[in-house]
């Protein structure tokens, strides 16, 4: 509702980008990456790291418009918002299955090295 500016119960690509560079709510996206935190004081002037973070926050709205946006109708609705976030869960759910395996493989692995207590 907050994002929604103009009222239409549809989100728009501008309405998500204003959202994420300003509302308080938005505020991960507008966080820095940890490979970026190096760089912002030492190398990068403040003027410089402001815009990298804009840059970076309509990337990230950008991102997250052409996941929600399942139609590519240009609007984001709340049935669209409801799919997103089931597909959302099944990735995480199949991620988490997925990692589970690998740690099991791997400890089932033979190991080619003493194994050092």
């Amino acid at each position: 509702a907050a994002a929604d500016a103009d009222g239409s119960r549809a989100l728009s690509p501008a309405e998500l980008r204003a959202f994420f560079l300003s509302h308080p709510a938005a505020g991960w996206a507008r966080r820095p990456l940890k490979t970026d935190l190096p760089h912002h004081g030492a190398v990068v002037d403040a003027a410089s790291a402001a815009a990298m973070t804009v840059e970076r926050t309509v990337v990230r709205a950008r991102d997250v418009w052409s996941f929600l946006d399942t139609d590519r109708d240009g609007a984001v609705t709340a049935e669209e918002l409801v799919a997103s976030g089931r597909r959302w869960h099944e990735s995480l759910r199949a991620a988490a299955v997925a990692l589970r395996e690998r740690r099991r493989r791997s400890k089932d692995a033979p190991r080619t090295t003493p194994h050092r207590p």
